[in-house]
């Protein structure tokens, strides 16, 4: 078993993130349930063979496969006959894995008879997919088949490798399976790049697209599972943009969800937020999913493309990530820029009144220390107010008498 997705319904996306599975190490995921032996098994297959689901007749299913060049061959509807190899395998599921889960539902009523599962129902859905994957990796892969002469999947699989029994091709890369099973969309292209998700990518390869363009807009793949770089299609090929702010690299976007949503907790009306604030956000996230990451990779978190524009309008609309406070090098000595910082609009007005009210004298005035307290380099309020009373005064006409003619004038 190359893939497995848990899903309510069997979706376009699902039977996408299954395939990517197929084409993908899963060492992590075995390794997030304790699996004895790892699930490192992957290929891209020439051949993929499909029933006639629709899930798997969709633009978006078949689309991903001519990404990555992998042939699609659909049997017969109605012929359970001639995909009788997945067939046995759901069997050996049902008889093998399913008695031991509590809450099961039986093939049919008959078989159920009077088993009340939905009391007996105990299993979330991460549950379920900690046990099928330990079953998958340690169970079923290492159990001797009549239909392998004796010998176990994995055994075969390993057999198979080392007779050269696998297709010539490399598994596609970070950025391949990007353009393979990405998100598809179209961005306006600003001075500061691409945004999202709240997130600003750009690169020197898009600048003279937006200096030279009329439309400015560009096609745009990006990956869920990968928030550090989006591809855009631009001059007739995909050109890779990073992310502004490094961190993003690896982070999925179920994580960057719940770290703004976390973010919107503190504060729900401020706009700007530092950068170290939002990147110790996710870090925490990412420590809180760590040990239930195998929820991401096995059941069905994909969202779709209306959930996607809501998420983004409602949590990423004015969310910007401010610039962080660092300390920069000149070839002489350190320098530090702090730049101004705006009122918390969540702090209360009396408290803000209260810290007025600790910096200032009457009403409308600054107080301004005396002026050997400031040093000597430093002009007081006074003495400015009068430079500025010279500065603006009307110049007056000068005159002097002078003779002529013997007469005064």
């Amino acid at each position: 078993m190359l893939g497995a997705k848990l899903t309510r319904n069997p979706t376009s996306s699902a039977a996408r993130e299954c395939l990517r599975m197929v084409v993908s190490d899963k060492s992590v995921v075995s390794d997030a349930v304790g699996a004895v032996a790892p699930w490192s098994q992957a290929v891209v297959p020439e051949t993929l063979v499909a029933d006639n689901g629709a899930a798997f007749k969709s633009e978006i299913f078949t689309n991903t496969c001519l990404d990555l060049q992998v042939a699609v061959l659909r049997t017969i509807a109605g012929v359970p006959g001639m995909r009788g190899t997945i067939e046995r395998v759901f069997r050996t599921a049902g008889l093998d894995l399913m008695p031991r889960l509590k809450g099961r539902t039986f093939s049919n009523p008959q078989e159920r008879g009077d088993y009340n599962a939905r009391d007996r129902a105990c299993l979330d859905a991460e549950s379920v997919a900690f046990v099928l994957i330990r079953w998958i990796v340690d169970i079923y892969h290492n159990s001797p088949h009549e239909g392998l002469g004796g010998r176990t999947p994995l055994e075969q699989w390993e057999a198979d490798m080392a007779d050269g029994n696998y297709p010539l091709r490399a598994l596609p890369d970070t950025r391949s399976k990007r353009l393979a099973f990405g998100n598809a969309t179209r961005r306006k292209v600003s001075r500061e790049g691409v945004v999202v998700m709240g997130i600003h990518y750009h690169s020197h390869a898009l600048a003279p697209h937006f200096l030279e363009s009329n439309s400015r807009q560009v096609d745009l793949r990006w990956d869920p599972d990968d928030l550090g770089a989006i591809d855009a299609f631009v001059g007739g090929e995909w050109i890779e943009l990073d992310a502004v702010h490094d961190r993003f690299k690896g982070v999925n976007l179920q994580v960057w969800i719940k770290a703004r949503k976390a973010l919107r907790a503190r504060s729900a009306s401020r706009k700007t937020w530092n950068q170290d604030t939002v990147f110790r956000a996710i870090d925490e996230i990412e420590d809180l999913v760590q040990n239930g990451s195998v929820l991401f990779d096995v059941v069905d978190t994909s969202l779709s493309d209306t959930r996607i524009a809501q998420l983004e309008k409602d949590l990423y609309s004015s969310f910007v990530i401010g610039t962080a406070v660092t300390l920069h090098a000149d070839g002489e000595q350190p320098g530090r820029e702090i730049p101004a910082r705006a009122p918390d609009p969540d702090t209360p007005r009396d408290a803000r009144k209260a810290r007025q009210k600790s910096t200032s004298g009457k009403a409308g005035k600054t107080t301004t220390p005396p002026h050997d307290d400031l040093g000597p380099d430093i002009p007081t309020l006074d003495s400015h107010k009068e430079q500025t009373r010279n500065a603006h005064a009307k110049p007056r006409m000068a005159w002097r008498p002078r003779k002529q003619d013997g007469a005064d004038k």
